[in-house]
């Protein structure tokens, strides 16, 4: 499953490097392209960081990443749709594979994050981080020295400095 989504969202990346090519020539298809390319292209690098994350955290973040890409390469499709750079036929594949990717990454996402703690809520995970989490913070309080203080004095007569 992991090698077909990266060969997805690669094959993803070159759809969209090859209709930022058709977009005609004028300021705003030079923006819009622009966009589109560097989040088009970043969903299978950022999926591909993904798969080799550290840490389950790390996954998540990283997942995370990959659904605020795809969602902002829907945003410049339906853009570029609007403003009829594209034709509607020509973007109705993108569009339609950004959907589906963002449903798979949302998915990745929520599951990871919920089998992340077990789900047992007696286990002894749970049962640490209620705890944990139900506790006060510390509060430091100004105490008395448990001897009296006496300030600071000279040197006198029967101070010897060590030379």
């Amino acid at each position: 499953m992991k090698n077909d989504l990266e060969t997805r969202t690669k094959r993803f990346a070159l759809s969209i490097i090859e209709l930022v090519g058709k977009l005609p020539q004028c300021k705003a298809s030079d923006v819009i392209g622009y966009q589109l390319l560097k989040s088009g292209t970043s969903i299978g690098a950022n999926y591909r960081e993904a798969t080799r994350a550290q840490s389950c955290d790390d996954f998540i973040h990283k997942i995370g990443i990959c659904e605020k890409e795809t969602s902002e390469t829907e945003y410049w499709l339906e853009l570029a749709q609007g403003a009829d750079l594209i034709a509607l036929t020509a973007s109705e594949e993108p569009l339609r594979e950004t959907q589906e990717l963002l449903a798979i990454f949302v998915a990745s996402g929520r599951t990871t994050k919920s089998r992340r703690c077990p789900p047992n809520p007696q286990s002894a995970f749970r049962l640490f981080c209620s705890v944990r989490c139900k506790i006060p913070p510390r509060t430091i309080e100004a105490r008395k020295p448990p001897f009296p203080l006496r300030a600071a004095s000279a040197p006198g007569p029967n101070t010897r400095s060590i030379q």
